[in-house]
């Protein structure tokens, strides 16, 4: 939940690509997330980019039903000739969320008396 998320990209069209402009966020929250990122990726080549987790989980979160949305807006800084491929949702559960303060409380069976033996021969 509090990882970075992670998506993979494939690049399939012709020309390497060495930047993507990416917008990601929460359902249908106007407050988006924006990452490049530059490397190679030659044609029909995957990578998967770690995105930088911001304020993704303040902006927007539901209790349930929530997705996580993802479009690559720009590759080598141009508008892709083919965009029907750039934008990508996935649903996701949030979980159980502890309070601030955890307590473990330990029960002995009060055998040891103190002294450690040392069992090995």
């Amino acid at each position: 939940m509090c990882a970075k998320p992670i998506i993979t990209v494939q690049n399939t069209g012709s020309t390497s690509i060495t930047s993507l402009n990416i917008d990601y966020w929460m359902n249908n929250n106007s407050a988006k997330e924006t990452y490049t990122w530059t490397g190679n990726l030659a044609f029909m080549d995957t990578v998967s980019i770690s995105l930088p987790i911001g304020n993704l989980w303040t902006n927007g979160v539901l209790p349930s039903n929530n997705k996580f949305n993802v479009e690559l807006k720009k590759a080598n800084n141009t508008t892709d000739n083919y965009s029907y491929n750039n934008k990508y949702s996935s649903g996701f559960t949030l979980p159980d969320i502890l309070t601030d303060s955890l307590t473990i409380e330990v029960k002995t069976n009060n055998i040891f008396d103190g002294n450690i033996q040392n069992t090995n021969s």
